[in-house]
């Protein structure tokens, strides 16, 4: 059974739903293009669905350079089955409109789509959509689950740890733009994302928090001239992922290391415990905010943003706080000199 929902929806010119669910007898997939609390959410209950055999392995796929790799004349046919005639049209001027200056040269991007641009995550999602499609179908050996974020694949492959080189072979072989990398569970644990799953003795799968050997552990400091609210969302931030992404016998563990971690930031005990304590709302619970008139951005300074907010509110404008500096702009940018005037005028200095 297939559910067609995102199909629907990206036809009707509408956004697709984050997750689209394919089953049938020989693969179970997932497939997510941006994942929310509640998709993550819904990850969780897939895994915890997830029966493994001993003989299964956990492997994950990932593609080289996926953005820059995307072949656009193959993808422009594909958006021509899912939209209409204008809104391709305006698809092709966002994929043949990408110029960069090196060196003092103009060049075009003629391959791959524009990093940085809001549609080339859609736009990669649609054609790994028809890549993986025709992969499954042409595999010899296929996995009994398929997981993928974008660019990122899991599976589970239960044909032995032999024939996995065979299928990484195979899945290069699809489109030659396309190339994979593999790695393959160590000790029973694999991750993905940020998410290090780990196989158990009866067969279930376990999942928490997975940081990277390189990790610091530095965040933005208790000391640190922010204004509170971002401080504030460092904190519930990362409580909401240990809580979205950590199985109940991993979670006190989590939450127990961030508030280590955040002491040593220099955040006090009642800072964390409120930060705790608003992850925990339930979100019908949470009261809904009159959407503002407008919005000022303005520079933090601590002893006269509270009072210029409080004024603001007054009058339904919702004050929007930056650091007054930054490193970047006592470094000053990498990138060349554009020499513009008048941004689209074609005008140089």
């Amino acid at each position: 059974m297939v559910d067609d929902r995102a199909s629907k929806e990206s036809k009707d010119g509408g956004t697709p739903i984050a997750v689209l669910e394919v089953n049938d007898e020989h693969t179970k997939k997932v497939r997510a293009v941006r994942m929310s609390e509640e998709e993550q959410e819904r990850m969780k209950t897939t895994l915890k669905s997830i029966r493994l055999e001993e003989t299964d392995i956990l492997a994950s796929f990932d593609v080289v350079s996926l953005f820059t790799r995307i072949p656009v004349e193959e993808t422009t046919r594909l958006l021509e089955t899912r939209f209409d005639r204008k809104t391709v049209e305006l698809f092709q001027h966002v994929l043949r409109s990408t110029y960069f200056l090196c060196n003092g040269q103009f060049y075009e991007q003629t391959e791959g789509v524009p990093m940085g641009s809001p549609l080339s995550p859609a736009i990669a999602n649609l054609f790994m959509e028809d890549f993986e499609e025709k992969a499954l179908e042409t595999a010899p050996l296929r996995p009994k689950y398929f997981f993928r974020y974008v660019d990122d694949t899991l599976i589970v492959w239960p044909h032995g740890i032999e024939t996995l080189p065979t299928f990484l072979e195979h899945m290069n072989g699809v489109n030659p733009s396309i190339k994979f990398t593999m790695e393959v569970e160590n000790n029973r644990r694999l991750p993905f994302l940020d998410i290090l799953i780990e196989r158990k003795e009866n067969g279930n799968i376990g999942h928490s928090v997975y940081r990277k050997p390189t990790h610091t552990e530095l965040y933005l400091n208790a000391s640190s001239h922010h204004h509170p609210a971002q401080k504030k969302g460092v904190l519930t931030t990362l409580f909401h992922r240990a809580k979205a992404i950590s199985d109940d016998a991993h979670l006190i563990q989590e939450i127990s290391h961030l508030k280590s971690t955040f002491r040593k930031n220099g955040y006090n005990h009642r800072e964390i415990q409120a930060a705790l304590k608003r992850t925990s709302l339930e979100r019908n619970n949470r009261e809904e905010k009159e959407k503002p008139v407008a919005r000022a951005c303005l520079p933090y300074i601590s002893s006269v943003s509270n009072k210029i907010s409080r004024i603001l509110k007054r009058h339904n404008i919702e004050a929007i706080h930056k650091p007054s500096s930054k490193i970047k702009t006592c470094i000053g940018t990498p990138k060349d000199d554009l020499g513009l005037k008048t941004s689209g005028d074609g005008s140089s200095q």
